[in-house]
């Protein structure tokens, strides 16, 4: 690991211990390559932080220049969540009025919630969960505001679409952020089953600008974090900063809770995964008895070393949407989770599928072998033909 790697792990967090204080002083003895620490802060969604250090506690080590466009980012990004804090409220009211409830995650919301600084976490979009029969309310309420809505789904596409998607994500011409309705956590290929209606009962509510809007709390978060960065593939180091951070600064966090409702809903290897990352990458520190348990589990302490070693500091290659990945087998610690996992990947049509070939609702049923043979013969044959040169890419 580079010196700039190093660097950028003691510097993505809130608060710095005197232990990391004198990790980083060491650190900026030699020479350091502020272009590779930006590139690298960037891709990891966690430029705010540094500059945040940067522009601080830091300030000493680093250029006047540097330091200087520090300021000027962590500004501008401050500013920028704002509008999107003031949009999310906006927005918020609006549903509220048609009878749409909503609950704002991850975004503004969990800047508050986990960094107590709507400057500090980068967002790009506004996400809140909502009920799925309340999607096509949601659709039209985002028209209304000059969203991007260009698919027209048949009753049964529509159905579908709900079914296995669990979020859509509408865009704007104009100067609006987009938005990202969701009525799961996961799409429904992952087997990913929560008791959202105990979830809709545990609201909690956070400070935003002038306004408190509902959240949930500190454990229940966690929970959602997991499962978002398992299905992500915990590619961004912005993920665990979200954990390491709503955890350290949570003094009575319930482990018992968080283990419980892990345990119950299918979820907890997803949730050790993001414990011994946040441990072993931030410095997370954990109660003994939570190490004990997350020490019990050889896979997620493996998944967690994968997890380091092939996609949190190397060039991630993308998976196609047909891929069964080994690691979102792997996270669920139920057998019978794996094998719906296994089974909707390979047969659930999708969009793409739709898109291929226009049935009406009656032949709806057609798909799922439309999907099979599209996915697992056609597309295999055509992925090595254009290997061997026989085709090319236009």
């Amino acid at each position: 690991m580079t010196q700039e790697h190093q660097l950028l792990l003691l510097l993505a967090r809130c608060h710095l211990t005197e232990s990391d204080q004198r990790e980083i002083n060491a650190l900026f003895q030699s020479e350091v390559d502020w272009t590779k620490l930006v590139t690298l802060a960037e891709s990891h969604h966690v430029t705010s932080l540094l500059c945040h250090h940067l522009t601080t506690g830091q300030r000493a080590h680093v250029p006047d220049a540097i330091a200087d466009a520090a300021r000027i980012r962590l500004q501008r990004t401050r500013e920028h969540n704002e509008s999107m804090a003031a949009e999310l409220i906006d927005l918020f009211d609006v549903m509220k009025k048609h009878g749409i409830d909503a609950v704002p995650f991850k975004g503004p919301v969990l800047a508050m919630q986990a960094y107590g600084d709507l400057g500090l976490r980068r967002f790009v979009d506004l996400d809140f969960l909502i009920r799925p029969c309340d999607f096509p309310g949601v659709r039209d309420i985002l028209k209304d505001r000059g969203h991007d809505i260009e698919r027209t789904f048949s009753p049964a596409r529509e159905a579908a679409f709900i079914r296995y998607a669990g979020e859509d994500i509408f865009p704007h011409a104009g100067d609006r952020p987009p938005v990202e309705p969701h009525w799961e956590f996961a799409p429904g290929t992952l087997a990913v089953h929560l008791d959202y209606p105990a979830l809709w009962k545990r609201t909690s509510d956070v400070a935003l600008l002038d306004r408190h809007l509902p959240c949930w709390g500190p454990e229940d978060t966690v929970l959602i974090l997991s499962i978002h960065g398992s299905k992500s593939l915990w590619t961004h180091l912005s993920y665990l900063c979200d954990v390491t951070e709503l955890i350290r600064g949570t003094p009575d966090f319930s482990w018992e809770t968080l283990w419980d409702r892990s345990r119950n809903q299918g979820c907890l290897r997803m949730v050790s995964i993001a414990l011994l990352l946040a441990h072993n990458v931030l410095d997370l520190s954990l109660p003994d008895s939570v190490l004990t348990r997350l020490q019990d589990d050889q896979t997620s302490q493996d998944l967690a070393e994968h997890v380091e070693r092939q996609f949190l500091f190397s060039d991630y290659e993308e998976r196609t949407i047909y891929t069964i990945h080994r690691f979102h087998f792997d996270m669920r610690e139920r057998m019978s989770d794996r094998l719906r996992y296994i089974y909707r990947t390979i047969t659930t049509p999708r969009v793409q599928h739709f898109d291929m070939v226009d049935l009406p609702d009656s032949l709806f049923f057609l798909y799922s072998p439309i999907k099979l043979i599209h996915d697992y013969v056609l597309l295999p044959i055509w992925v090595l033909a254009k290997k061997m040169g026989i085709v090319r890419s236009r």
